[in-house]
């Protein structure tokens, strides 16, 4: 499968679909990673790291990532990792206003810390614990 995920942990046990977009990503595979991760499944607040190919899905693609609606006041994190600095700084200027919490990395280790700090954030709103 073009998107093979998993979950995994951070640092810090807080838990993360981590996806590796490989190939060429269907609509089809699209649709598959949406239901694994929709609201109620048990992939569901989890935080997200995608590696690999992720900057030359489709635009069909695309929409069907971007149809889960994430919650507009508390979205779980997510780090997609892409090497080239140019490509990342484009995905950036046009990501801007879907997910106000995702952030462009060019490896994954500084993917993998910047979730885990902003896990704990997510966390503590998601469960309305003080602190």
């Amino acid at each position: 499968m073009p998107i093979d995920f998993a979950e995994v942990k951070t640092v810090s046990g807080f838990r993360v679909v981590r996806s590796v977009y490989s190939g060429e990503v269907s609509v089809r595979d699209a649709e598959a990673f949406i239901k694994a991760i929709k609201p109620g499944s048990a992939l569901d607040h989890c935080g997200h790291l995608a590696v690999g190919n992720v900057s030359s899905v489709s635009g069909e693609v695309r929409k069907v990532l971007a149809s889960q609606a994430a919650d507009p006041v508390n979205p779980p994190p997510v780090a997609l990792v892409i090497t080239s600095a140019i490509v990342r700084l484009v995905a950036s200027l046009v990501s801007r206003g879907t997910n106000p919490n995702t952030e462009f990395f060019g490896d994954e280790a500084s993917a993998r810390q910047w979730l885990d700090e902003r896990m704990t954030e997510y966390e503590r709103r998601r469960t309305g614990a003080k602190g």
